[in-house]
């Protein structure tokens, strides 16, 4: 019995030490090399591809909120003051937020090929003036056209109520 052991084992000694097997371990760990390289590069564009899709679904939702809140505001002629202090907070933390966001989109969008073109500043309709009894009033269907809205809101004058 220990000589079919030691028959076996001179094969497996055999076997290791032929230098084709040698070539044929470096073969393999070459391709799986490849493989593993080519899979993460293919990981990447996709993850790349998420940050642009990602991006044009949050300007979309972003302008369409826009449009809303413009749009509201057209119907409602008071403004909130309570609500300024952190209006401003948080538009300079969304500036914040937007540029560490276009960064990372810009980098995405230069490594799959993209076209990286600006977009046009989002700016806040102001509310509408109050009409006259000679004018006639117009009812408004739509949201406004953003390329229509003014660069900045137009203050409103507070009028305290009379009780």
């Amino acid at each position: 019995m220990s000589t079919q052991i030691q028959t076996q084992a001179n094969k497996l000694v055999k076997t290791i030490t032929d230098p084709s097997t040698a070539s044929t371990y470096k073969q393999t760990l070459a391709v799986t090399w490849t493989i593993l390289k080519e899979t993460g590069y293919l990981l990447w564009l996709v993850v790349c591809l998420v940050l642009v899709f990602g991006e044009w679904i949050w300007k979309t939702g972003y302008r369409t909120g826009w449009n809303f809140r413009g749009w509201v505001n057209s119907l409602n002629t008071e403004k909130p003051s309570a609500d300024q202090v952190l209006s401003e907070t948080g538009k300079s933390l969304l500036e914040v937020g937007k540029s560490a966001a276009a960064s990372a989109i810009a980098a995405a969008k230069n490594q799959l090929g993209i076209e990286n073109k600006p977009d046009p500043p989002l700016v806040m309709s102001s509310p509408p003036v109050p009409k006259t009894a000679s004018e006639p009033a117009k009812a408004e269907t739509s949201p406004p056209d953003p390329a229509s809205v003014p660069q900045s809101p137009a203050p409103v004058k507070e009028t305290e109520d009379s009780d």
